[in-house]
């Protein structure tokens, strides 16, 4: 549990933005920056994930992480629902969960605004041109427009008061649970977590594994399962998933016994 899957020193700070749709459920990338972008692992996966269910409402924000089958390391996807249909999404190499979901949120909002969409794309452009920064205040201009974010430092411990991950999860749960949880993460138990919504889902995942450092979680970690791969939470190694309850019943006939059960809408445990 001693080696991080998060890449050290990444050429950019992101690597590409997408937009996606899900017509009659057949998920695809229309939009891509750079538009040499051409990683399959990226572009075959990102909208399974951004899609992870049927039924999605607008306006819904979550994150989901993709291995590289080639070097097994984590990419990262914030991805923003735009209509029940549609999405946009960052996909890169670091773990900013709070800087990037106010950088998709403002694209989003932007977007919305006809005479600013091209705004929205130079912004989009002018941030992966930018170098990566070190942690704290960070400043970058598109067009007429300065935009304003806080980058986090990601190899320290978490600040529980200023991130998103942690504020969602903690006070979901009593103190016993996140006790139980942490006791199952050392254990490298199989774990997942249950939640109506995919944020509350994806977020609790990600602060459960960092309730870990300076230890890393080396086993499956799904902050989302999507429907086409709800097989996985029958696999008999540790895992750390989050899944959304309409596919708690379906996983409950497959994922056997040995399992640790979250129930973060409820704050139950099942051990």
């Amino acid at each position: 549990m001693t080696v991080s899957r998060v890449k050290e020193k990444p050429n950019r700070i992101f690597e590409c933005y997408l937009q996606l749709e899900n017509v009659n459920g057949k998920k695809a990338v229309t939009y891509k920056y750079p538009d040499n972008f051409e990683n399959p692992d990226i572009l075959n996966n990102v909208p399974v994930f951004c899609f992870p269910i049927s039924s999605l409402q607008a306006g819904r924000y979550f994150g989901f992480t993709i291995t590289n089958s080639s070097e097994a390391m984590f990419s990262f996807g914030y991805c923003y629902i735009t209509s029940p249909t549609t999405a946009i999404c960052v996909v890169s190499f670091l773990p900013w969960h709070d800087f990037f979901h106010r950088f998709v949120l403002m694209v989003e909002k932007i977007q919305n605004v006809s005479q600013y969409k091209r705004s929205a794309h130079e912004i989009v452009g002018s941030l992966y041109r930018s170098p990566v920064p070190p942690p704290g205040p960070f400043s970058f201009d598109a067009g007429s427009m300065k935009c304003k974010l806080t980058v986090p430092d990601h190899r320290g411990l978490v600040t529980l008061t200023e991130n998103r991950n942690q504020t969602t999860l903690l006070p979901l749960l009593n103190t016993r649970c996140i006790y139980t949880l942490y006791m199952a993460l050392m254990m490298e138990r199989r774990i997942i977590l249950v939640s109506d919504s995919l944020d509350r889902c994806s977020a609790a995942v990600y602060a459960a594994r960092d309730l870990l450092y300076p230890m890393y979680w080396q086993h499956v970690f799904i902050p989302v399962l999507p429907e086409a791969l709800i097989d996985y939470v029958a696999a008999p190694m540790p895992l750390l998933i989050g899944l959304h309850k309409s596919l708690e019943e379906r996983a409950r006939k497959i994922w056997g016994e040995e399992l640790v059960l979250v129930d973060l809408d409820n704050d139950e445990m099942q051990v």
